[in-house]
Order: C-alpha cells, then structure tokens, then sequence
C-alpha cells in the first residue's frame, strides 16, 4: 500500500474529529455528573469548549469536502508503507517515554529515550549515544529544576538533583 497526502489528511481530519467527539463526550457525561453543564449559555461550563468544537468541525468540513471531491477519480503515486516503520517506531519510543516518566522519573528515563531516538534518527557513534543524551538531560534538569523551580517526574524511585 501506498500513502499519499491525502491519506496525511485523512488522518489529521479523523484526529480533530476524535477531538470534537471527545469534547462533547466529555461535557455531555462528565460535566453533567458534576452539576457544572447546566443552565443557560453564562452560566454553562460545557457552552465554550462545545462552541470551540463545532467552530472545529465546521472548518473541518469545510476545508475537507473540498479536497475530498477533487481527489476523486485520481490515483497519485505515494509513499511506501515501509518507509514509515521509522516514524513509527519514533512514536512507539515516545509513548513509552512518556508511560516510563511515571514509573521511573526523568532522570532516570530521559537519557535512555534521547539515546534510543538518537539511534533511530542514524547516529551510531557510542560516545554521542551516551555523551549527549546525559548532558542534554542534566542540562535541561538544571534549567527546569533549579531555575525554574519546576519539579520534574521523580519516579518510584524519587531520583532527582537537589538544584
């Protein structure tokens, strides 16, 4: 299979539209249960973020009917579905990241996520695989951390730099 721009834009559009079912799925249930969705438009919680949504969908349809209706009927040559398996896997190393931020802190899952992106991106030399990644992780600790007094996720473990 191949992937053509309008492929990219099809996935763009179903991610808004998540967005915009995600918004009402929220404001319909949840706000409701807290009793903060009720009443009329000043006084309403859920009038804004629905109002944003349907602005959201309204241009949505709008910019994509259009593209829809000329790309029929065309057949243009794309990208293999293979030369995506990079990306991919950027992406899966990043969910990761982000799941291993709780578990083991930043200290700890930072460097090994620099390097793996590192190594994904074509560096292969062990000493940027290793140097790098420590010194933009404590470089960034040190910015967030101690200048910025921002606490960074600690972990299990309760790593972190006493800035």
């Amino acid at each position: 299979m191949r992937l053509t721009k309008l492929h990219a834009e099809l996935a763009i559009a179903a991610l808004f539209a998540a967005v915009v079912a995600l918004v009402f799925q929220q404001t319909r249930g949840n706000m409701v249960e807290q009793g903060i969705a009720s009443g009329g438009p000043y006084s309403n919680a859920a009038s804004y973020p629905e109002a944003l949504a349907l602005l959201i969908a309204a241009v949505l349809i709008v910019t994509l009917a259009p593209r829809l209706w000329a790309a029929r009927g065309h057949t243009p040559s794309g990208t293999p579905l293979t030369e995506l398996s990079r990306p991919a896997a950027m992406l899966l190393a990043f969910a990761c990241y982000l799941w291993a931020l709780g578990a083991a802190g930043y200290l700890a899952a930072t460097p090994f996520f620099m390097a793996l992106i590192m190594y994904l991106a074509g560096v292969r030399s062990p000493v940027q695989l290793i140097v790098v990644p420590l010194a933009v992780t404590l470089a960034l600790s040190a910015v967030f951390g101690g200048l910025l007094d921002v606490v960074l996720p600690r972990g299990q473990f309760g790593l972190a730099i006493p800035w």
